[in-house]
């Protein structure tokens, strides 16, 4: 039976994890594979050339075995310490906050591409939205507006609510805050 997915190297669930949500996406592992010519010479691009080679390890017909799939996580381990150090530590760590931190190294990578003059469209973007924040005066009704760029949200979840009336329960709790 071949493994499709990534051994863990320790402690390292956070990071299968993690990438293994990242390269599902279909979109967005074809959007660094199609600029692979863009980024491949750039000394800059580590964190993109270990997601292009996890993602080429896990196709069935890739060849590589748990040997080569480990080194490829001590690589992804590696270039992710160049942002934060603790993931050079055999430490488990948040998935969420790897999450934030690859998704902000990559856009990193990207912005050192483009003021090298390469033509390059991060593939963060597809995962990143406006959110418009609407404020209202309770003494006059005045709203005020800001917009903000994110890549992620954090939703309050319970075990007796779906995701639906959580995202409902959210945007009530909102209304229902004090404005000033």
């Amino acid at each position: 039976m071949e493994l499709l997915g990534m051994p863990n190297i320790g402690n390292t669930c956070f990071l299968n994890a993690t990438l293994q949500c990242l390269l599902v996406l279909p979109s967005f592992s074809k959007e660094i594979l199609r600029q692979e010519q863009l980024w491949s010479s750039s000394p800059f691009s580590n964190l993109l050339r270990c997601l292009s080679d996890v993602h080429r390890s896990r196709l069935p017909d890739s060849g590589a075995n748990q040997a080569s799939k480990a080194d490829l996580m001590w690589k992804v381990k590696y270039s992710l310490s160049g942002y934060d150090l603790k993931y050079l530590g055999d430490t488990q760590q948040d998935a969420h906050e790897l999450l934030v931190n690859m998704l902000c190294q990559m856009k990193e990578e990207g912005m050192i591409l483009k003021t090298l003059g390469v033509n390059y469209t991060c593939p963060v973007s597809q995962l990143e939205f406006q959110l418009v924040s609407v404020r209202t005066c309770t003494s006059c009704g005045r709203e005020s507006s800001t917009r903000e760029d994110y890549n992620h949200l954090s939703l309050d979840f319970s075990s007796e609510r779906t995701l639906l009336s959580s995202l409902a329960l959210s945007k009530s709790a909102r209304r229902a805050q004090p404005r000033v």
